[in-house]
């Protein structure tokens, strides 16, 4: 890949990362609920998704899915049923912003990652744009591998360095939000619009079956 390929691939992955979607919002409200310590197991997950969808999409399994109606299809609903969980789970369930200083506990390190995990991993948009650039900054002719690293290393570096700054975004947001009324609405918001994402995904998948059918 030439220095131009490459700066235009970061660009793309860039403003394609960066904006708001439903894994920068799951980081952002871990962050203002656990604190920053806490989120970096988000940010991890999160990694960790994009690095399976990355590694699927290098060997050729997301194209296969992609070409399968029904198991995209499959894919698409469980992607957005967990979506819909989760923003549910935000409306419903009551908590707090936790202000001890005392480090997460293994098992929520793991929920944290698993979470975040799922979120980048299941996210059907995330799915087709791996499926979408591949093409574009890959060339036949030259070692397949070390392209498809070079790739998935670039996003995974922008999305680390984007959940950075929606981590220092939350610990600027926290004492605004330490009162439970302040920390409910927030909570309120953020599920609404996950749940929006979720509708949104819903409502493309429709279309999109309807204009196949």
């Amino acid at each position: 890949m030439t220095w131009e390929a490459w700066i235009s691939l970061v660009l793309v992955a860039g403003v394609a990362i960066v904006t708001p979607g439903p894994g920068n919002l799951n980081t952002l409200r871990r962050a203002v609920e656990l604190g920053y310590r806490s989120a970096i197991f988000s940010v991890m997950g999160n990694a960790a998704g994009l690095m399976v969808l990355g590694a699927a999409t290098g060997i050729g399994l997301l194209a296969m899915l992609i070409a399968s109606p029904g198991a995209w299809a499959l894919f698409q609903w469980v992607g957005i049923g967990f979506l819909l969980f989760l923003g549910a789970q935000m409306i419903l369930t009551s908590s707090h912003v936790c202000t001890a200083s005392t480090p997460a506990s293994r098992r929520t390190r793991f929920h944290l990652f698993a979470e975040a995990a799922g979120v980048s991993a299941l996210n059907p948009k995330a799915a087709l744009f791996f499926v979408a650039i591949f093409p574009l900054y890959t060339d036949p002719d030259r070692p397949m591998p070390l392209q498809v690293f070079l790739i998935v290393a670039t996003c995974l570096s922008i999305s680390v360095m984007s959940h950075a700054l929606y981590i220092l975004l939350a610990h600027q947001m926290r004492p605004h939000l330490s009162r439970p009324a302040s920390y409910r609405a927030f909570r309120l918001c953020s599920g609404l619009v996950m749940l929006g994402l979720a509708l949104w995904l819903l409502m493309q998948n429709v279309a999109g079956t309807e204009v196949a059918g």
